[in-house]
């Protein structure tokens, strides 16, 4: 299944691919990457695909009653056709917060999925066959029922939202459940934007902004609330002063930083890439107690490796604070599985072996338990590693090249990796083979360089056989003369 955009920012018109489990976006700077990278974060987010069904399962007519129902083709059909129109008509401007002026409908943004329907069908056919759901295929349909085991797993994800397994509770696990196999995703999206070197660095002060915030809004709320209760006229827009002017994307992981110390219990989901991440860092990044105690908040801090010196981070290195953020993923915020990463421009700050090894440790962690990353960069140099990795995957005997070669042993397929160039109101997806791909953009610069060293050397190398023979030449004038 493909998602179609137009008029993305200065996207006139792209496609990309949602089967892919490592994508790279390149091109140049202004040219949508970010703005792809952060549409992607909203289409296969969970929080997305639960708005979705809540709002939109009772106009898909779907027939059952409160334990069982009957998915076909036209019923898939009519989910996407939904899931379109309610992408379209809110949840885009929602999620980049520019609902309020409709920014992305009066650029014209329409986004569209193209499919075979005949694959959607059977890719959900392979997914009930490996799920607790209780199903039969039919003729025409599938005939679906909630084994107990699937009714205990739905009640632990929400007794709320799925109301009691009631009729409609049943409509919105059925749409979850399409709209997943649809998306190929079914769990939280997470972004890390280029900005996320500051983020640690000024971590109390944005603490403290959130904090009052927070209480500000708290105090409004119970003012509003005691109106109503008094039947005086209120209006929740009067809320919307609190809300940080920034992408969805971008919030969340403000939100996910600000609640860290709530719940400061790292997850072993993923401990030995995040212990890559401490030698990679050089050290380890911890919270601890600021020097005021004001708001009773704590500071990110840096300690060395080796050492019991804790260091501020705005002391610390700038590859230090943008590697952080991504320490912090692994270690507290990854799902044990189904997560996407996006990392924009990973190659930030580092030195080009640590640009190689960050690489390598995406790319384990694009490989497990059914995760998806994606990330943006303008190295040369991470590009010709991803097409190595390529063609490691290509070759037979990858397991014994891959140790000969002292790489990861995690390789890339042309199946599960999508590679998209951004040519400024255009995204061409590159063609893979055997031998990786060519990053035309990045290769012309690069060939332009090496060429124009090429022709220096030749230009100082005559240079300096000229001075050569003029010196030779005066040296013998000066032999004849005496």
């Amino acid at each position: 299944m493909k998602l179609v955009v137009e008029n993305l920012g200065p996207i006139k018109h792209g496609e990309i691919d949602l089967s892919k489990d490592f994508y790279v976006f390149v091109g140049y700077n202004n040219s949508g990457k970010t703005y792809m990278s952060q549409l992607l974060w909203t289409v296969l987010n969970l929080e997305t695909i639960f708005e979705f069904a809540g709002g939109m399962s009772e106009k898909l007519g779907i027939k059952g009653g409160n334990h069982e129902c009957e998915v076909d083709k036209p019923l898939i059909q009519r989910i996407i056709l939904l899931l379109e129109t309610f992408l379209n008509n809110f949840y885009v401007d929602y999620s980049f917060q520019t609902e309020n002026n409709d920014f992305f409908k009066r650029q014209g943004f329409n986004l569209k999925f193209q499919y075979d329907i005949d694959e959607e069908y059977n890719k959900l056919l392979v997914i009930l066959k490996n799920s607790e759901w209780g199903y039969k295929e039919e003729a025409n349909f599938i005939r679906l029922n909630l084994s107990e085991k699937a009714k205990e797993a739905v009640l632990r994800v929400g007794k709320d939202f799925f109301e009691g397994l009631s009729k409609k509770a049943m409509d919105n696990i059925v749409v979850i459940l399409v709209t997943s196999s649809l998306l190929n995703h079914d769990k939280r999206t997470f972004f890390l934007p280029s900005t996320r070197t500051f983020f640690l660095a000024f971590y109390e002060y944005i603490y403290r902004i959130e904090k009052d915030k927070k209480d500000a809004m708290d105090k409004k709320i119970a003012i509003l609330t005691e109106k109503q209760k008094r039947g005086e006229k209120i209006n929740l827009q009067e809320l919307n002063v609190f809300r940080n002017p920034y992408t969805k994307p971008v919030n969340q992981l403000l939100k996910t930083l600000y609640t860290l110390k709530d719940n400061y219990i790292a997850n072993q989901y993923y401990a030995d890439l995040a212990e890559k991440m401490k030698d990679l860092i050089g050290g380890d990044i911890a919270l601890g107690e600021n020097e005021t105690g004001e708001y009773g908040i704590e500071e990110y801090r840096f300690q060395p490796k080796g050492t019991n010196r804790f260091l501020p981070m705005f002391l610390s290195s700038s590859s230090v604070n943008q590697l952080s953020t991504l320490y912090q993923y692994l270690l507290f915020w990854a799902n044990e599985g189904k997560n996407f990463l996006i990392v924009d421009e990973p190659e930030q700050n580092l030195h080009p072996e640590n640009q190689l090894k960050l690489l390598d440790i995406l790319i384990q962690f694009s490989q497990r338990n059914q995760n998806k990353v994606l990330i943006t960069t303008h190295s040369p140099l991470i590009t010709d590693a991803v097409n190595n990795y390529l063609m490691l995957g290509a070759l037979e005997n990858r397991e014994q090249v891959a140790e000969e070669m002292k790489m990861s042993k995690d390789f890339l397929t042309a199946e599960n990796t999508g590679i998209y160039y951004f040519s400024g109101d255009r995204i061409q997806e590159y063609v893979i083979g055997d031998y990786g791909t060519i990053f035309k953009d990045f290769k012309a610069v690069v060939d332009k360089v090496e060429e124009q060293k090429f022709e220096l050397g030749n230009m100082l190398f005559q240079q300096n056989e000229k001075k050569a023979k003029t010196k030779k030449k005066a040296k013998q004038t000066q032999k004849q003369a005496q």
